[in-house]
């Protein structure tokens, strides 16, 4: 038990501030017999941590292992960028298509040309996105969905690592993704 922090001490290794789940790793068992452990850490040396003073690390849900990864980063994520526009060819042989691009466009736009079709062409885009939400699967959203819950789960069992309730939740979201 004393070679681990005796080795890091010699090493003169210091632990990375870190944020996210606080338990690291699963044993994947089911109700009593769910052992919970942080097992994983981020380690870094003064000069590493005197160069990045931002530097956290961060232990994300599980996905595909028995450990969560853990992310290292050197600076603060850059703001979330919204998605392009991409116009999809399969809107076109969609029933209702042809009379949403006809409404959208004789829409009563202001200003000169220019701004006109600026305009014009922003709402377009407005009502293509909501008329692709409601005519397609979904299947990426879903996917995403689901893994958040599972995500989120994870998040209240380590909180709560002795709630059955808890654990029982993460299990069923588990299989779920």
């Amino acid at each position: 038990m004393d070679d681990f922090p005796t080795s890091i001490g010699r090493a003169e290794l210091i632990q990375i501030p870190s944020a996210g789940l606080h338990f690291t790793w699963h044993n994947g068992r089911k109700e009593e017999d769910t052992i919970l452990r942080k097992l994983d850490w981020a380690f870094g040396n003064q000069s590493l941590l005197l160069k990045w003073p931002l530097m956290r690390a961060t232990a994300q849900a599980r996905s595909v292992s028995d450990h969560s990864p853990i992310i290292v980063s050197l600076a603060p994520p850059p703001p979330h960028r919204k998605a392009r526009f991409k116009f999809l060819n399969t809107w076109v042989g969609q029933e209702g298509y042809e009379e949403l691009v006809r409404e959208t466009w004789h829409t009563e736009a202001y200003g000169n040309p220019m701004s006109r079709l600026a305009t014009r062409l922003r709402n377009l885009k407005g009502m293509l996105t909501a008329f692709h939400r409601r005519h397609s699967s979904h299947i990426g959203s879903r996917v995403r969905a689901a893994r958040e819950q599972w995500e989120e789960a994870q998040v209240v069992l380590d909180t709560r690592p002795n709630d059955m309730t808890a654990n029982t939740n993460e299990q069923n979201q588990q299989g779920r993704w």
